[in-house]
């Protein structure tokens, strides 16, 4: 839920955490204003720190993908098969 809360589309999250893509997509329809205010008092406000956390990783990840795309020493080393994804 905090993957979708953060704007995920369901069929990535669906695929990342193994789940039916079906029931992704209710959750999701499911989020409505209400639904994300009473989840939101049920975790106490945890609910928004694992979503900040969530995101936070996330962003993480894209600077360091960034950070590795851009050292041309490192691309140099690479062969072309490398640097294409399987």
């Amino acid at each position: 839920m905090a993957a979708l809360i953060a704007g995920e589309c369901p069929t990535e999250v669906a695929d990342r955490f193994g789940l039916p893509r079906e029931s992704v997509r209710n959750w999701k329809l499911s989020l409505t204003p209400e639904k994300l205010a009473e989840v939101s008092r049920n975790s106490k406000g945890r609910l928004d720190d694992l979503v900040c956390d969530y995101v936070e990783s996330g962003l993480q990840s894209l600077a360091a993908q960034a950070e590795a795309a851009s050292d041309v020493e490192y691309l140099r080393q690479l062969s072309a098969k490398e640097m294409v994804p399987s």
